[in-house]
């Protein structure tokens, strides 16, 4: 009988046969098919697609493709899985996933016209998003919990700074990052929120400890060193989404919820006074994005010029080394804006404004 009059029953048959042949062999690591096997079950599934009476082909064919790949991962996959945990699990599952996505991918290539068929006629995912939605509800809510602490722990050793198996932890969050698109919703819930939480307790206890203990200059030091490093790190791991979320919240860890009290403890209007630059410096740059306490810094910067040029405002007879001193003063803390505070205008506004009496 020729392919073109091939029934849906033989058709099937032959089909199955394929996909079982072409799972065999790519997780034996041989080439998933010869080019003769692609035209010929290419050519099968057109055949079906094509044919709608005495009933739809297309749409049988596609729940056969989703059945076919639930077994799979019901009878195979899902057996290795079961009883492993810790490291052992991440190895298992960063080896079937490729795999499996590889499967999907050149059975995709076959199926590639009852794909066209069901994407332009149905509502139903496309056979690659099936797939994947398939492996999500049979095999990943039975085991994200044990990836999701194994994969904490491992990073945790890494933050620490214990030698860890890199390209394990890359794989893995890999893992995690390639099933957001089938739920983002409980992929920020899991993994990435999991992961932000237990790095922020651990440095709200850190914070915590050190807060009240040590100098502010020294704290500041110690917040800036532990961000930068907590920022490097995450670079390495996670997108631009979740790390600005972690950034953020180590943030308000070490500077936001304390920022009153290690504004008046740095002794800011000192160090403004004794031009202290690289402490002022670090302050700025750790509180910039913060308004609130920004505010606070301005009018703290306000409070010193005023005070310092408060004599000779009120002086209308000024000698010439006045207006001497008054350019000294005035060029010192343009200096400190200009190399302390990045130039932000509401400074420059600040120092303008009692300085206006000084001749350009």
């Amino acid at each position: 009988m020729s392919v073109e009059q091939v029934d849906l029953e033989d058709g099937w048959a032959k089909l199955k046969v394929f996909i079982c042949e072409l799972i065999a062999r790519v997780n034996a690591g041989k080439q998933p098919y010869f080019v003769d096997e692609f035209k010929t079950n290419w050519t099968i599934v057109r055949s079906l697609c094509s044919k709608k009476l005495p009933h739809k082909n297309d749409e049988i064919l596609y729940n056969r493709y989703r059945n076919t790949l639930s077994d799979y991962l019901e009878e195979k996959v899902l057996p290795r899985l079961k009883y492993k945990c810790g490291q052992y699990l991440l190895k298992e599952i960063t080896d079937l996933w490729p795999k499996y996505l590889s499967i999907v991918e050149h059975i995709s290539y076959v199926f590639a016209y009852l794909n066209l068929v069901i994407t332009e006629t149905t509502s139903q995912p496309n056979l690659k998003d099936a797939a994947l939605m398939c492996f999500y509800s049979l095999v990943y809510k039975e085991i994200h919990c044990g990836v999701e602490d194994a994969l904490l722990a491992l990073l945790e050793k890494d933050r620490r700074g214990e030698k860890i198996d890199r390209a394990l932890a890359d794989s893995s969050i890999k893992f995690c990052g390639d099933l957001k698109c089938v739920d983002v919703k409980n992929y920020s819930q899991d993994f990435a929120t999991s992961l932000v939480k237990q790095i922020q307790e651990y440095h709200s206890r850190m914070a915590s400890a050190h807060m009240f203990t040590i100098e502010s200059p020294e704290y500041m030091k110690m917040a800036e060193r532990y961000l930068n490093e907590e920022d490097a790190w995450a670079s390495k791991y996670l997108d631009e989404s979740n790390h600005s979320s972690l950034m953020r919240a180590l943030q308000v860890v070490w500077l936001f919820e304390h920022g009153d009290e290690l504004l008046e403890k740095s002794g800011f209007t000192s160090l403004l006074k004794d031009e202290r630059k690289e402490d002022l410096k670090r302050i700025f740059s750790m509180f910039r994005c913060c308004s609130a306490i920004l505010d606070k810094m301005i009018a703290l910067f306000e409070q010193v010029v005023d005070e310092s040029i408060g004599l000779h405002k009120v002086n209308d007879s000024r000698s010439e080394q006045d207006t001497e001193e008054l350019t000294a003063k005035h060029k010192k803390y343009l200096n400190l804006i200009e190399e302390c505070f990045d130039r932000h205008p509401d400074f420059y506004q600040v120092l303008n404004k009692p300085f206006a009496f000084l001749p350009k």
